[in-house]
């Protein structure tokens, strides 16, 4: 993960993956984990795009940094590139070539972007709000992803859509970096699958059950106050305490 997201910060591609304006931990790491398996095990180009500030994400968002030390990144702001890079790449597009935006946790342009939307083609949305109706032309289909439906989202964290696009393209362990990224949020949003909240859903769960089951934690080890080390036949196999892992990060 850290040589991808070096690699997209020094040459960006021509298509951004980027989140709802908040920028809260749903949409920072469902942008970031998409753009990793879209190019990783889809062969696509694609960069993630922080939508808030570095500024802002270094100063605001405690559980999200602390998300990425769990994941096994340090110093993820100095890896990453935000909105307001973006939005001097697109100032300084000389050629003015259409920029192709997969949007995450939302399904309307962000604020910051409104300006350019001209030069901009939507062309996949993955998202559990409800559905506003826009960019019927250039994002329909299988790249139309709205888990919303009466009123209500079905799923508690667009983190699980990534998650359900990871167990439809991966063969094989998941690296531990997308899965400590992935459960931590579904976690956070779902509150520890907690039905009494009202939010979570069997696809949150399903979302986790397989994360957790395929993931190579063994590469997260050095981690291991949210590790479960148990012992079998000698030998050792290692498991996340999804309850400690989600009160590490809530209380961040």
């Amino acid at each position: 993960m850290e040589s991808f997201l070096l690699e997209r910060k020094s040459n960006p591609t021509n298509h951004f993956v980027i989140g709802n304006d908040a920028g809260d931990a749903d949409s920072i790491v469902s942008a970031i984990s998409l753009a990793f398996i879209e190019s990783v095990y889809e062969d696509r180009s694609i960069t993630p795009i922080v939508s808030i500030s570095k500024e802002s994400f270094i100063h605001e968002r405690p559980e999200v940094n602390l998300l990425f030390t769990y994941a096994g990144i340090q110093f993820a702001s100095d890896m990453l590139l935000f909105v307001n890079d973006m939005t001097s790449m697109l100032r300084e597009d000389k050629a003015k070539q259409t920029v192709n935006i997969t949007l995450v946790d939302q399904n309307t342009l962000n604020h910051r972007l409104k300006a350019f939307a001209d030069d901009l083609a939507i062309v996949e949305i993955v998202d559990h709000h409800k559905d506003m109706g826009k960019f019927q032309k250039t994002c329909f289909g299988n790249d139309r992803t709205v888990a919303f439906s009466r009123s209500r989202a079905l799923v508690a964290s667009a983190c699980t859509l990534v998650a359900e696009r990871l167990k439809r393209v991966a063969s094989g362990r998941y690296p531990s970096v997308i899965g400590a990224l992935l459960l931590g949020v579904i976690l956070m949003d779902s509150v520890n699958l907690d039905q009494s909240i009202g939010k979570v859903t069997q696809r949150d769960r399903d979302a986790v059950t397989d994360i957790l089951s395929k993931t190579d934690w063994e590469e997260g080890v050095p981690l291991s106050n949210i590790y479960i080390n148990a012992e079998d036949g000698g030998n050792n196999h290692y498991y996340v305490d999804t309850k400690a892992y989600f009160e590490i990060l809530q209380n961040a």
